[in-house]
């Protein structure tokens, strides 16, 4: 009989990703018009979905101007598209000037405060995460990252509650370091990635931000098992079944684990799908799914952030009787891998 691979998706088509309960639909197909968008582009696939929902348009019919600045009324209007595709409402009509109709929306729904005093001036990171977090209800934005308070640098008062809530969404992910530099511009490129993280599930982005600065020390079979024991524990909680566990597929998560750290991503390094792991270390099984996380320091921590995902909770709590877990420690970053099977 055919297997069935349930694959929850823990990387997005470019870095880390989340589900969370907003996922919008696509309005049109992405045609590839913009010859200055790359397939093998960073922002390809951002500015593809942006577009497809119709949430962005071009500079032209067939330019995008990726790497180009964006001013304080086109971070309004993209703010503005993100609610009205939100709310399903319809197209905004045309004003005189072009930003009228999104500056009178902004400022009646509590987008914007005020009115904009240099509408046509270049915005900054910290301007256009403010509009982004104010677009969409907070439940929308729920906290899947560990972002301890005052873990992000380059970030003053102003500002710090919606910079904070992004990070933690997976909106925002920061430079190196997880640097927030709020002043500098931001190109049309990084908005769309912003963007499309507001609006699409598969795009959020998992990582951690604390002040844990000394040496990492894990214990990583008794992590394992704590995992294991807070999935069952949650299960029960909700009328479930315990899963079983065995040592093929305790391995074979361990032997994930490690993987993760050459590549973080459900693809193992060879290029071949996770579920590979399972046949070659001997598992059998007619369904399958698999959770990762890297930087959570306890079991606690990442059990928590998966259970605050709805797509990585599916998996917890979804129709399988064995689970493997596997931990792993490398430069200082653990690195964890549930593989659920049936």
């Amino acid at each position: 009989m055919k297997k069935i691979l349930a694959l929850l998706l823990a990387l997005s088509l470019t870095s880390a990703p989340c589900a969370f309960a907003i996922s919008l639909p696509a309005a049109v197909e992405y045609d590839g018009r913009f010859d200055d968008v790359a397939e093998d582009a960073w922002y390809y696939t951002y500015v593809s979905a942006c577009f497809s929902m119709g949430l962005i348009s071009g500079r032209s019919d067939d330019r995008f101007a990726p790497s180009e600045n964006i001013t304080t009324a086109e971070a309004v209007k993209l703010a503005c598209e993100l609610r009205r595709a939100y709310l399903q409402g319809s197209e905004f009509r045309s004003s005189d000037p072009w930003y009228r109709v999104y500056f009178d929306y902004a400022l009646s729904c509590g987008i914007l405060e005020s009115e904009p005093d240099a509408p046509n001036e270049q915005i900054t990171r910290l301007g256009f995460a403010k509009l982004i977090a104010a677009a969409l209800p907070e439940s929308e934005y729920p906290e899947i990252n560990l972002v301890e308070d005052g873990a992000i640098g380059g970030l003053g008062e102003d500002g710090e509650e919606a910079v904070y809530m992004l990070y933690r969404a997976g909106v925002l992910t920061g430079g190196e370091n997880g640097e927030f530099r709020e002043n500098d511009l931001i190109t049309r490129a990084e908005a769309a990635a912003v963007l499309s993280r507001a609006a699409e599930q598969l795009f959020r982005e998992r990582f951690s931000l604390t002040f844990y600065t000394g040496e990492v020390e894990v214990d990583a079979a008794a992590e394992a098992q704590k995992v294991f024991e807070l999935t069952n524990a949650l299960r029960a909680a909700n009328g479930l079944s315990a899963l079983g566990r065995d040592e093929a597929l305790d391995e074979a998560a361990s032997l994930r684990a490690r993987e993760l750290a050459e590549s973080y991503s459900h693809t193992r390094p060879d290029g071949s799908s996770c579920f590979t792991m399972l046949d070659y270390c001997g598992v059998e099984y007619m369904s399958a799914g698999e959770n990762i996380a890297c930087g959570f320091i306890s079991a606690q921590d990442v059990f928590d952030a998966w259970v605050a995902s709805p797509g990585h909770a599916a998996n917890i709590s979804g129709d399988f009787d064995r689970l493997g877990v596997g931990c792993y420690l490398e430069d200082g970053v653990v690195y964890w891998v549930q593989l659920f099977v049936r």
